[in-house]
């Protein structure tokens, strides 16, 4: 007895919760809850969207100017290589001047 009234209890329950969902629907308070909350979760992925490229942006800025710079020292670099290489070249050529 006390099983079969938990039971006709229950469906009770759950026969009035669909029909509640059911008039949601048809008049459509359900539809536009759905279609708000569905909205929100729009935007928030928007702003996350926007998020991440701005992240992107400041990243690829980031790796250009560090690039930049370390061009400019590699530059620098081969520079002074190049004026060691070419004094010890006049070095080497006075050197030969000498012993001839």
């Amino acid at each position: 007895m006390n099983r079969q009234f938990f039971i006709n209890t229950s469906l009770q329950y759950e026969n009035k919760r669909l029909k509640r969902l059911v008039k949601e629907f048809e008049n459509g308070e359900r539809y536009k809850k759905l279609q708000h909350n569905h909205h929100l979760i729009y935007l928030g992925y928007q702003r996350r969207i926007k998020q991440l490229c701005r992240q992107v942006r400041s990243s690829k800025n980031a790796v250009k100017k560090v690039r930049d710079i370390w061009y400019e020292q590699l530059v620098i670099e081969c520079e002074n290589h190049t004026k060691e290489l070419d004094e010890k070249i006049d070095t080497i050529c006075k050197l030969r001047q000498e012993k001839l």
